[in-house]
């Protein structure tokens, strides 16, 4: 028996979030074993909410990505089967880093990506 995740997202003030795209993290055997388990990615709406259906038991972890705001790669929810949760998921600032890639004798790297 399925259960649910809701949740909001908010900024470090308690403001909400809008439009953060939440994923959740699953095993390969869920997604295989529980093919109607749906949907895996899900936005927040103007008041930060969001809301996972039909979730399998696990304890899996839900990746949160803001324009603005530090990506939250793995936020832990625990889900017992048929169990329905309640979760908040706190985001930072987000910083901007300017660089140039080098080689080793110190010329530009053109197309050069950091991750």
């Amino acid at each position: 028996m399925p259960g649910s995740i809701r949740g909001v997202v908010l900024d470090g003030a308690g403001a909400p979030i809008a439009g953060a795209e939440l994923t959740r993290v699953v095993s390969s055997y869920q997604v295989v074993a529980f093919d109607e388990v749906r949907p895996l990615m899900v936005v927040s709406d103007a008041q930060g909410r969001f809301h996972f259906d039909r979730v399998a038991a696990d304890q899996g972890k839900i990746r949160c990505a803001a324009r603005g705001y530090a990506l939250v790669p793995d936020h832990s929810v625990e889900i017992a089967i048929g169990e329905h949760v309640t979760t908040e998921i706190v985001m930072n600032p987000g910083k901007t880093l300017r660089g140039v890639v080098m080689d080793h004798v110190g010329h530009a790297l053109a197309g050069a990506s950091v991750a």
